[in-house]
């Protein structure tokens, strides 16, 4: 999971942004982006201002400096995009954003298709497969280059929507994009269980967004440094603290399910799953 969290800064840092919707209006701001596992702790941050979360979702799952295998990855609305969702798909990650008014996304079918009945309404247009088959190879070098770590998917998303109107390149992936889009679309509408694990995951990310606010103490919780490293470096040390929370959590209340199963308690498989390891004041 991936979500963002918004930090007041008290200095004129380059990459802080104004955010009216969370700060008072002339309030500058940066953002904390997490990414956190299944199992509780964060595997990683980022910082940034203002910008799309989902220019730099991939970038941190693609160079994870750890053993964690990931699968599917949840975020918000802000953590996708038709391009995220292309090169997720590409990369082998079941790219699963929780996307705000579903109901008013575009589908898109193949061609030669015809969609009926009432279904008809939400499908704008056949996807473009020449245009995919005509690039392709652009493509795959792309993808190489991000695999090998020449270029990131911020800088190629930059780049990209910059002039995305006369880029073959950016249309070959949006076009992949809506493909995928639609893939995910119509699982979250036919699968009540996938919604609920993504929903769940979203939850669990914000509860790690209020243990690390909780716990940011430190300036009041705001932001004083100008340079990028050091900005970083302080978004780094306030994950870990927050994961030795979540790993001392998580011993405490081990010990305590063993207590009471040794005092005849009995648990559903299910019970623990809804036990939170983010609980600030444990």
């Amino acid at each position: 999971m991936s979500d963002g969290m918004r930090v007041r800064t008290r200095v004129r840092a380059m990459n802080a942004s104004f955010m009216p919707e969370h700060f008072a209006p002339g309030q500058r701001a940066i953002t904390y982006y997490w990414h956190i596992s299944h199992q509780g702790p964060g595997y990683g941050a980022q910082v940034f201002g203002n910008d799309r979360d989902a220019a730099y979702v991939l970038d941190q799952i693609l160079h994870i400096r750890s053993e964690l295998p990931i699968k599917e990855h949840y975020t918000d609305t802000h953590g996708a995009t038709e391009t995220t969702l292309a090169l997720a798909d590409a990369f082998g990650i079941d790219f699963c954003p929780r996307i705000k008014a579903i109901f008013k996304q575009q589908l898109y079918y193949p061609p030669g298709m015809k969609v009926p009945g009432p279904l008809k309404k939400h499908f704008a247009r056949a996807v473009d497969v020449e245009l995919i088959k005509k690039y392709w190879d652009d493509y795959v070098r792309i993808l190489a280059s991000i695999r090998r770590g020449v270029t990131s998917v911020v800088l190629l998303s930059q780049r990209l929507s910059s002039y995305a109107d006369a880029n073959p390149l950016y249309k070959v992936i949006r076009e992949i994009g809506r493909i995928v889009k639609t893939r995910h679309i119509l699982r979250t509408y036919g699968e009540p269980e996938f919604r609920r694990r993504v929903n769940a995951g979203l939850d669990r990310i914000e509860n790690f967004n209020y243990l690390a606010r909780h716990i940011f103490f430190a300036r009041r919780g705001e932001n004083w440094e100008r340079e990028f490293e050091e900005q970083l470096n302080r978004a780094s040390s306030l994950m870990i603290v927050a994961n030795a929370c979540v790993l001392w959590n998580a011993v405490h209340l081990s010990e305590l399910v063993k207590e009471l199963k040794e005092e005849g308690f009995e648990f559903e498989p299910d019970d623990l799953s809804h036990v939170s390891l983010y609980i600030a004041n444990a």
